[in-house]
């Protein structure tokens, strides 16, 4: 039987990472790894936390969230995915453990390197190798894992969704808590509709063409998605030249490349055009995301691209590192309008 929960982040960094691993991080411990106790939770709390993990099994979806109000209805929701196992299988080497000789401790795993899997938690697993850390909090690291098959449907701002008084507010303060599967559509509804709005691929297809015709162009969905491709390959090309390993996270996410060297992080933002470059289309959903990481943020444009018989070549790349989109010019291209209750 599926079951449904609201998997909370905690804080917007939490869920940037764990939006583009495709897991959840839990936030509730008795202690980080310096040993220092959480003074913000109950231990009763922490417990319950802790053994409700036992409680979500694979095949189970998540829907993630960020608390900024104590009302669970106050809070914006971002993205559902599907529980899955650990990504990573447990090894003959990895430590195993159960919950409740974990809350028996009361305190932090003594180890500071590799996996802890739970035998009493098919889902739920410690990955200490992961070099994340909350840029709010240089002595905090979390360890605690669920993985997810794909966040889905992620909406950079968030979404809002009324009726969540149906669930009892006495379990909206843990970091997982069942809802109802009405509430759950509820949500992915309301997720669908802003993806929608947060890609506005039409309005951007629309506009480049017009951009595109006003410089002796003409663009096609076959040549634009080339020259998206074009321009991609010339990006990865670029910064593996610069020593950083390149990841595609372009499918599902608001940016191209995530870029990594040593512990810099890089997310790339990739366009290619024939024009001369001097403006590009940016969906909602990219400029929030450019905006919440701009001293982590790179664009890279391939301008000025020949195309000869269907056959790309040549171009050039201008590259803005770090990009902070607000220096720019931004000029709205359209409005997504939701009328307040009751009127007409």
């Amino acid at each position: 039987m599926t079951t449904y929960w609201c998997a909370n982040f905690d804080a917007q960094a939490c869920l940037d990472h764990g939006i583009e691993n495709n897991l959840w991080m839990m936030q509730y411990q008795y202690a980080d790894d310096h040993g220092n106790e959480h003074q913000s939770y109950k231990p009763g709390r922490i417990s319950a936390n802790w053994r409700q993990m036992a409680n979500v099994s694979p095949g189970d979806w998540f829907v993630a969230y960020v608390p900024r109000k104590r009302s669970i209805s106050g809070n914006p929701f971002y993205a559902i995915g599907k529980v899955r196992t650990p990504r990573r299988p447990r090894t003959a080497n990895d430590v195993s453990n159960k919950i409740e000789e974990y809350l028996a401790e009361r305190r932090s795993h003594d180890q500071k390197h590799g996996y802890v899997y739970y035998t009493d938690a098919r889902v739920f697993y410690e990955n200490f190798d992961d070099k994340w850390i909350d840029p709010e909090d240089d002595n905090s690291r979390y360890a605690q894992r669920i993985d997810v098959e794909k966040w889905e449907l992620y909406a950079p701002d968030g979404v809002w969704v009324a009726g969540a008084e149906i669930t009892q507010r006495k379990k909206t303060v843990y970091a997982v808590f069942e809802i109802g599967k009405d509430y759950f559509e509820a949500i992915r509804e309301k997720l669908t509709s802003a993806k929608m709005v947060f890609s506005n691929d039409d309005v951007a297809q629309t506009v480049e063409k017009t951009q595109a015709k006003r410089q002796g162009f003409l663009l096609d969905s076959k040549l634009r998605k080339a020259l998206e491709e074009y321009a991609m390959d010339a990006a990865k090309r670029y910064f593996k030249s610069l020593g950083y390993v390149v990841e595609d996270h372009s499918q599902g996410h608001p940016y191209d490349f995530l870029c990594t060297r040593k512990t810099k992080r890089l997310y790339v933002e990739v366009k290619g055009t024939q024009t001369n470059g001097e403006g590009i289309v940016l969906t909602s959903g990219e400029v929030e995301f450019a905006r919440r990481h701009k001293e982590q943020m790179a664009l890279f444009i391939r301008h000025s691209i020949k195309v000869s018989a269907g056959v790309l070549s040549n171009g050039e790349n201008r590259v803005i590192c770090p990009w902070d989109v607000d220096r720019g010019i931004l000029k709205p291209i359209s409005y997504w309008y939701e009328l307040p209750n009751g009127a007409g």
